[in-house]
């Protein structure tokens, strides 16, 4: 399959953890996260922990809008699943689903996420 697009993010988790720390964390968690990231991130001992997963899910998400060129992507309405394996896919509900397999015709999305002290990092292909 031809690859349709890339895309990189990259994010310091400190930056993350201060608006974890924030009165209007939870609004932001919201806006960010689909409801299963939600329930994984409050399962977080520490807020480092939470700080971490919130920063490789914002990453992931920005790279699916640079490697879509769409920035009318839903964030919350995407969410990582893993394999048997443990390998990352990326599942998208409507109306991001719409946009990606209908509008782009987008047939597989890789994903690959990273993290290393302070640093997140994700990178996502999209093939038609």
């Amino acid at each position: 399959m031809p690859i349709f697009g890339l895309g990189v993010d990259i994010v310091k988790t400190p930056r993350l953890l201060k608006i974890l720390m924030s009165p209007y964390s939870e609004r932001f968690l919201h806006k960010v996260l689909h409801i299963n990231e939600l329930e994984e991130i409050r399962s977080k001992a520490s807020i480092e922990q939470k700080s971490i997963y919130l920063a490789s899910r914002w990453c992931y998400k920005e790279a699916c809008v640079k490697a879509s060129g769409r920035k009318d992507l839903i964030f919350p309405k995407m969410f990582l699943v893993k394999d048997e394996l443990g390998k990352p896919f990326v599942k998208f509900e409507d109306p991001n689903l719409s946009i990606i397999e209908k509008e782009l015709g987008i047939k597989s999305t890789h994903v690959s996420i990273s993290h290393e002290d302070d640093i997140s990092i994700a990178y996502v292909i999209m093939e038609n």
